[in-house]
């Protein structure tokens, strides 16, 4: 008896990016990165040399 394959045939996953303009991030990266701006500015808050930002695309 011969074996059967479930597997399904790959498909690259597209990415469209004919637009020329940048990907947004998904919620589970925008909530990482606020919330790890936000740790980073309270572990800085009394060192007036650093300067602590995030950039998310909304």
């Amino acid at each position: 008896m011969p074996a059967v394959s479930l597997a399904r045939p790959f498909e690259p996953i597209y990415y469209p990016d004919t637009d020329f303009e940048p990907m947004a991030e998904s919620d589970f990266q925008a909530d990482s990165l606020t919330y790890l701006r936000s740790a980073l500015s309270d572990y800085f808050q009394n060192q007036p040399q650093v300067y602590v930002s995030g950039n998310l695309l909304i």
